[in-house]
């Protein structure tokens, strides 16, 4: 002899659970899936990277741990005596796989290839848009002196 059960719902929870239901079928593991994820912008890249040493005026919580003391990256364009944001010598510096004559060793990571190994980046012009976020962002927070 065989029994039915029945259990008796309002048709919101019903509604509620064949809703959660179809919700946790379309979260399956398939692995050809798309996941979207949002571009980092330069501030957010700078916070995550830089901001640790350089701080915001070359005054990071690290910075005292450091050989030599991180510079106010707010004031590059103020030291040079064109008084131009020097956007390619940056980008040369931030990806730090050339050696740049008269930078020395340094303590500075060399992001491009921190790039590559903490984010997995693979691509080398997502690599180069990375560095271009970072030192466009550099190029906007560039300031003159407080008397």
């Amino acid at each position: 002899m065989r029994k039915t059960i029945s259990f008796q719902t309002s048709d919101a929870i019903g509604a509620a659970l064949l809703v959660l239901a179809l919700f946790l079928a379309g979260c399956g593991g398939s692995s050809t899936k798309a996941v979207t994820v949002e571009k980092p912008t330069g501030e957010a890249l700078y916070i995550s990277y830089c901001q640790i040493c350089h701080g915001e005026h070359g005054d990071g919580p690290m910075a005292n741990m450091l050989k030599a003391p991180p510079p106010d990256l707010t004031l590059i364009s103020y030291r040079r005596q064109d008084g131009k944001f020097p956007e390619e010598q940056m980008r040369r510096i931030i990806d730090g796989r050339d050696n740049i004559a008269g930078h020395g060793e340094g303590d500075m990571p060399v992001w491009g290839a921190t790039f590559h190994q903490s984010e997995g980046i693979e691509d080398e012009t997502v690599l180069k848009e990375r560095i271009d976020m970072l030192v466009k962002y550099l190029e906007s927070i560039q300031r003159q002196p407080e008397e």
